[in-house]
């Protein structure tokens, strides 16, 4: 039957008794041939229309990623139009939305959202499947209010996929900062027999022990301590250089009497945006007029002087310049109680506070890049529960062009302070 040109008989299918003659027979055959099961339309049987519809794939995609009415269901997956993807991991550049328009940077994974949203756009009325898609790639878009809101309305007892379910529900109990909820749900999978679950799950399990262990070892500690005492040998030249910490002032100096302080408030947000390696770039300042400034006289003996700040900085983020003898030191000052550790060999850093040594999370973290063509945005986000950060991974391969990282971490209620570190090599 089939070396026969089944496409000859065609012209005798407009009879009634001969179609279904013959559609039943090759039916039972299992041998379809669609110019003859499409006489069904013009004798409108429903079934052999519904079975024509079936295997005309570009017939029904002339209708959208979605179709569902009598004549024809088409599920875009079980077709193989659309398949969810996984990614691991994919990491977004910028936690805010930048201008009106919200914008996937990444085009692969942009293109693969606007998938789904023209499937879902068929429906009449969404499943919780498809409530849980949404979830699933708003989180994907750190996103998270939103996709925490779909994943409340999804019913998991109607849903086959019962590890997959678990597992978010351990990303959004971190997003809740109830790492004990995850830890529960990730213990029921630590002898799991596929490994690939079995070590996700562990390792859920041991950042929530992390998250509530307030003794968790320090490594990789990489904040610079910079003391600059250097011996002058028999150099009448002047001297000046300055550290300021604490809300005080010290002054390390050689052969002066007197310098003269300005201090500027910042508004470190902005001005770290604008120029994001301000430590070394206290010069544009110069141009400024200070909101204040102030004559301090020297000691005779000695080469170290402390003085306070001024009452009106000590709890502001502003930047202490100090003048003398044709010499000049300046440092920007940031009113924080952060203990900012950059490991960056592995371009991670953590953030604790700086008195109780608590991990602080959903700390605003923005990074900018030192580059050929000059500083530019690399990424920001926020920090996780156990206080910590990558600043250096991206969907990219922009980090090989990179000589340095300028990093702000900025909080609420603690203050803020800029970090500079050199990329990792790992």
């Amino acid at each position: 039957m089939h070396r026969i040109d089944l496409g000859k008989i065609a012209w005798r299918m407009r009879d009634l008794d001969f179609f279904d003659e013959v559609i039943d027979l090759l039916a039972r055959r299992h041998a379809f041939h669609a110019v003859l099961w499409s006489y069904g339309i013009h004798h409108n049987r429903l079934s052999r229309i519904q079975e024509y519809l079936r295997s005309n794939d570009a017939f029904l995609l002339r209708f959208g990623d979605y179709v569902a009415c009598t004549l024809a269901t088409v599920d875009p997956v079980e077709r193989h139009w659309y398949e969810h993807l996984e990614y691991s991991p994919l990491v977004n550049a910028r936690a805010h939305r930048l201008g009106r328009d919200r914008k996937i940077v990444n085009s692969t994974f942009r293109n693969q959202y606007i998938r789904l949203m023209n499937v879902l756009r068929y429906k009449a009325k969404l499943t919780d499947e498809n409530e849980l898609d949404v979830a699933y790639y708003l989180f994907l878009q750190d996103r998270v209010a939103e996709a925490l809101a779909w994943f409340d309305k999804v019913d998991a007892e109607k849903l086959p996929s019962a590890l997959q379910i678990d597992y978010l529900r351990c990303y959004v109990a971190f997003y809740r900062e109830r790492p004990g909820d995850a830890n529960r749900i990730a213990a029921r999978y630590a002898d799991y027999p596929v490994d690939k679950w079995r070590e996700r799950f562990a390792n859920v399990i041991s950042q929530a022990a992390e998250i509530s262990d307030d003794e968790v070892a320090e490594s990789g500690r990489a904040e610079d301590q910079r003391e600059s005492l250097q011996d002058n040998l028999a150099s009448a030249e002047p001297t000046l250089e300055m550290k300021v910490e604490d809300r005080e002032v010290r002054l390390m100096f050689q052969n002066l009497d007197q310098v003269t302080v300005n201090y500027y408030e910042m508004d470190l947000e902005f001005l770290f945006s604008t120029n994001p390696f301000v430590e070394s770039g206290g010069d544009r300042f110069s141009v400024i007029k200070p909101n204040y400034t102030a004559v301090v006289r020297l000691p005779t003996k000695g080469d170290t002087h402390r003085f306070s700040l001024p009452t009106d900085f000590a709890g502001k983020n502003v930047l202490v310049e100090v003048l003398g003898a044709g010499r000049r030191a300046a440092q920007a000052y940031y009113a924080n109680s952060l203990k900012v550790q950059l490991v960056e060999q592995y371009g991670r850093l953590q953030v604790r506070h700086a008195e109780t040594g608590r991990p602080l999370a959903k700390v605003y973290v923005k990074v900018y890049a030192e580059t050929p063509e000059g500083p530019r945005f690399f990424k920001d986000g926020y920090t996780d529960l156990r206080g910590k950060f990558d600043y250096t991974s991206l969907n990219t391969d922009d980090i090989g062009s990179v000589s340095e990282f300028a990093v702000l971490v900025m909080s609420d209620d603690d203050g803020a302070v800029v970090k500079t570190g050199k990329p990792s090599q790992q």
